[in-house]
């Protein structure tokens, strides 16, 4: 019986059951390949959001750097010689204010965002110093005519305008404790700078009697 039940499966073969373990592997790797390169693109874009972020916050701690320098020298050459002892006195506060900042700021910025002249930004650096070289041409020509007194302190409202927008920015894009204390600081002290420097030029006419 056991010959014969031989000789039946024989001839009567069963039908093998497709095996599928190579394509349910092969949709597998697929599955993985693909979610780790979608991964890996997420990655790339993050990296690149970041790396914007982090070069344009570094741009503006470098603005701020430069144009705090720039200002500095500004209200010793020409706020200094101004005929108004209330200008000369609110200049005093201003280049106060700037130094101070300065002072502690500058070592946190070359800390955190590498500022050293070898890393420096051509393009910031040359804007920053056509910007400075326009505002000295401007108050050298009102020095010449005698009207530096009506001058200055338009052109320093602006000044101290442009640098509070600067700090503002950064103390929103920083997280650096020290740094938003410094600048947060600053930003008061300017601000109050700013309403003087404003409502003199205002209730002058840009004139004001010397004093």
């Amino acid at each position: 019986m056991d010959y014969l039940n031989q000789i039946s499966a024989a001839s009567n073969p069963q039908p093998q059951q497709k095996q599928s373990i190579g394509g349910l592997f092969s949709k597998k790797f697929i599955f993985i390949i693909g979610g780790l390169l979608i991964f890996a693109i997420l990655i790339m874009i993050l990296g690149s959001v970041i790396g914007k972020t982090g070069n344009k916050e570094k741009a503006v701690a470098e603005r701020i750097n430069i144009r705090i320098s720039n200002l500095m020298e500004v209200t010793q050459n020409y706020g200094k010689i101004t005929k108004s002892s209330t200008l000369r006195s609110m200049n005093a506060s201003l280049y106060s204010v700037l130094n101070g900042t300065s002072v502690n700021l500058s070592p946190i910025l070359t800390t955190v965002y590498e500022l050293t002249p070898e890393t420096a930004n051509a393009e910031i650096t040359a804007e920053e110093e056509d910007s400075f070289n326009q505002l000295k041409a401007s108050l050298d020509h009102a020095k010449l005519n005698g009207l530096l007194d009506r001058t200055y302190p338009r052109e320093i409202t602006l000044q101290i305008q442009l640098l509070l927008s600067l700090e503002s920015e950064i103390s929103e894009r920083t997280k650096d404790q020290n740094i938003k204390n410094i600048i947060g600081e600053s930003y008061n002290n300017l601000s109050s700078i700013y309403t003087k420097f404003s409502e003199y030029s205002e209730a002058s006419g840009g004139s004001r009697s010397n004093n």
